[in-house]
């Protein structure tokens, strides 16, 4: 800038002088000073032409980035030229007045330029000290003119190159004239930030250097766009996704490694081919069209297909796909992400199967049992037929697990399974009902004869003797009959008036069946002494609660305590609740039974807590329990009585409760999740467990149920549930706990595939409240 100032200068003082009509004097000054300032200002001129000139040829791809730049380049070569011609006419005819204004004129032209350019321009003295600076120079590196004028460029080094780099750059510099390359320089504020910057050596006719003409670009975002290409060329090609892009017309222009591993297919081979060389027979074109209609109407597709690889293997595959649009909102690409889903969907199969049959004998369910047996009804009772309900109990089956263990009588259960499921229509179903029972559904029967005459072949086949593990065992089977309509027209009746007359035939002498008749009131007569005994227990307080660790695998410390109730019965005894809890349930005890051990675990856990031994305290809910309305209101009232935080209290329930009104639970699981409670959810495994509702309700934790754990290293099918279930609970980020622990084999199994927390006798056996002190004082 102080060339062109001093430039400015001596024009001015020429036109005084000239106005003066003194030509001579004027004439001496054109040549003495005003022609020196022009050529400084030309020849930086044809520096940067000569610049932008070769960096256009020797880099064609940067043609479309530097447009801007040549086309500023051309108009200071026009500007070049009027310099040029207004010299030569000013010393044809000095005193031209047009000529006067032509010279003007390019004079604004020129600094016009010199301003406006987009790229920093600077020029310095041959000592390189800055004589000069545009304004996009000050907007790049945030310095003002007059804060780097007189001083050289090295105020802007950022010091993080070698002075070899340097070195060099003037070594070329000074051979050619000319330099260009990558610098790190420094802004004003500090940040270090790349300059791409073009030198030229400007000489005098007698070939001295006498400035350096430089031109800077900022390509920060150059680079981080760079870097950006680069990160996404990684991922592209690291992507555990099989990737493929296609242009506009569906055909496969890029693929990466994945999709190979996933196909079999490489890139050359499906290059420029359509997506249907992968397509299996399996689908329709009505099912591809869909997707792309969508694709076409959202920009957007995301589900569930079949692909076939290149071997001819049909896999199911997750894909998603993603339209490409330029700015003028016309496709240029699609882009599709795929996986391998085959072992999800194995997965979810197999946690599929065991929700809706029974772990140990692939039986069905009792739920999947009871909801064919809905239909049954429906159809019985619509068609005005009969059908009849088989409940089965092993006889003494409980000696065969005693006298010769749990593996044995498991494999009793599932050969026993076999036989039964060689005696049923395909219109039957068999379910395990628990531990040795078995529930038979005949449908559409013709004659009660012809159900006597089922019940013994069943009887007969269950006689059979068995051979498990060089053992010979030989077991009996009593089965209770109850007939629809006669027995009665609800599934819950049937089942009952079946199980009564099981117990009849047991009492009669075992290995016989039993029809239902209402003359049999033994076992009734029973279960209603124990359920007057019932109704005053609470009052009379013959319950006791006792508290079996829950214990962390990580630390090996007891973090919670299941609270289980007993009944002291003043004739029989310690009752454990098995023995109780059904009938509690049938009579419509059962919530003021639940009540009260729900209030006396909450003021347990806040007498530990106050005795600063603060624990977790988990209570079992009933379904009749958990469908009160005032369930809320009575976990609330237990907390604040106790005054115990909720945080301290863990509420179990079954995955009956998830299923039977899925709204109602949904709302009640929420409004516990609210208040701070936490949710486990007990047995699993062992009932209707769909993934559906676990992802759906607010679980915290799953508690895999005892019956997994028998030889469980001995036992493939119970070995692959565990730890199916312990990944699934994983995946849904929920805490898993195993009950019934017993063995430190079953232990070491559950700790080495990443279960939570176990309870079980391999740690303790239920105690009470002061027992429970004590033995947390081990830890």
């Amino acid at each position: 800038m102080a060339a062109r100032t001093k430039y400015v200068d001596s024009m001015n003082r020429f036109r005084s002088l000239l106005a003066a009509n003194r030509r001579d004097e004027a004439a001496a000054l054109m040549k003495n000073e005003t022609v020196p300032a022009l050529n400084v200002f030309q020849q930086s001129i044809e520096a940067l032409w000569t610049l932008q000139v070769q960096r256009v040829v020797s880099n064609g791809a940067q043609i479309k980035k530097n447009i801007e730049t040549a086309r500023m380049s051309l108009a200071l070569l026009g500007s070049l030229a009027l310099l040029i011609g207004i010299v030569a006419a000013y010393f044809a005819v000095a005193a031209d007045i047009v000529k006067r204004r032509l010279l003007e004129q390019t004079q604004r032209v020129v600094a016009e330029i010199f301003e406006n350019s987009k790229e920093g321009i600077l020029i310095t003295d041959q000592q390189q000290r800055i004589i000069s600076v545009n304004k996009a120079f000050t907007e790049i590196t945030g310095y003002a003119q007059d804060e780097v004028v007189g001083k050289t460029p090295r105020v802007l080094s950022s010091n993080l190159q070698e002075p070899a780099f340097y070195n060099r750059m003037w070594k070329e510099l000074l051979a050619d004239d000319h330099w260009e390359g990558e610098v790190l320089d420094r802004r004003r504020n500090g940040q270090v930030f790349p300059l791409w910057l073009s030198i030229a050596a400007v000489r005098d006719r007698h070939h001295k250097i006498t400035n350096y003409f430089g031109i800077c670009s900022d390509i920060t975002e150059r680079r981080e766009a760079e870097q950006s290409l680069g990160l996404a060329a990684q991922v592209f090609e690291h992507s555990r996704e099989a990737i493929m892009i296609l242009d506009q017309n569906r055909g496969i222009i890029r693929t990466n490694a994945t999709f190979t591993e996933l196909t079999g297919y490489t890139t050359q081979e499906v290059i420029e081919r359509s997506v249907k060389v992968m397509r299996p027979e399996a689908h329709d074109d009505a099912f591809y069209e869909r997707i792309w209609a969508e694709i076409d109407a959202t920009d957007h597709w995301q589900g569930e297909q079949l692909m076939r690889r290149r071997n001819g293997q049909v896999f199911p595959a997750w894909i998603t796909i993603t339209t490409v649009r330029d700015s003028d909102r016309k496709v240029t690409n699609y882009i599709s992400y795929f996986s391998d889903i085959t072992a999800r969907k194995e997965a979810e199969s197999r946690i599929r199967f065991l929700a809706e049959h029974d772990f140990l004998t692939g039986l069905p369910s009792r739920e999947l049992l009871l909801d064919r047996l809905r239909q049954a009804i429906a159809v019985a009772r619509r068609n005005q037929t009969q059908l009849a309900i088989l409940f089965l109990d092993l006889d003494r089956f409980k000696n065969i697990n005693d006298s010769m263990g749990h593996s044995v009588g498991d494999k009793l259960l599932r050969q026993v399974a076999q036989r039964l499921q060689k005696h049923i229509r395909s219109i039957d179903t068999i379910s395990r009902h628990g531990g040795d029972e078995f529930l038979i559904m005949l449908a559409d029967i013709g004659t009660i004869p012809q159900v006597a005459h089922i019940a013994d072949h069943v009887m007969r086949a269950i006689a059979m003797p068995y051979k498990i593990d060089n053992h010979e065992l030989v077991v009996t089977a009593s089965i209770g009959i109850s007939i629809y309509p006669g027995d009665g027209d609800e599934i819950e009746t049937l089942v009952k008036h079946a199980d009564v007359a099981m117990y009849h035939a047991k009492g009669s002498g075992r290995n016989r069946y039993q029809f239902f008749s209402h003359q049999m009131n033994a076992r009734i007569v029973e279960r209603m002494a124990l359920e007057n005994s019932l109704k005053k227990a609470i009052s009379r307080e013959e319950f006791i609660l006792e508290y079996q660790p829950e214990v962390d695998f990580a630390s090996d410390r007891t973090i919670g305590a299941e609270a289980l109730i007993r009944w002291q019965h003043p004739v029989l005894g310690l009752l454990p609740p098995s023995r109780f809890i059904s009938v509690a349930e049938e009579c419509g005890l059962i919530v003021p039974i639940g009540d009260w051990v729900l209030r006396t675990a909450c003021r347990q856990a806040k007498s530990w807590f106050d005795r600063g031994s603060p624990i977790v305290v988990s209570v079992n809910l009933s379904v009749a329990q958990f469908r009160q309305k005032s369930l809320l209101n009575s976990i609330l009232d237990a907390l604040h009585f106790a005054n115990l935080s909720p945080h301290y209290l863990e509420l179990e329930i079954t995955e009956g409760i998830l299923i039977d009104d899925a709204e109602t639970t949904l709302h009640t699981l929420t409004e516990l999740r609210n208040i701070g409670v936490r949710v486990a959810l007990d047995d699993f495994g062992t009932g209707y467990s769909s993934l559906s509702y676990l992802k759906r309700f607010s679980i915290d934790k799953l508690k895999i149920d005892q019956s997994f754990m028998r030889d469980i290293n001995a036992a493939p099918a119970e070995s692959a549930i565990i730890i199916a279930i312990i990944a699934m609970g994983k995946s849904l980020r929920l805490k898993v706990i195993a009950e019934g622990v017993e063995t430190a084999e079953q232990y070491h199994f559950l700790k080495s595939h990443g279960c939570d927390e176990y309870q079980g006798y391999y740690s303790s056996m239920a105690l009470s409240a002061h027992e429970f002190e004590a033995f947390r004082a081990t830890d």
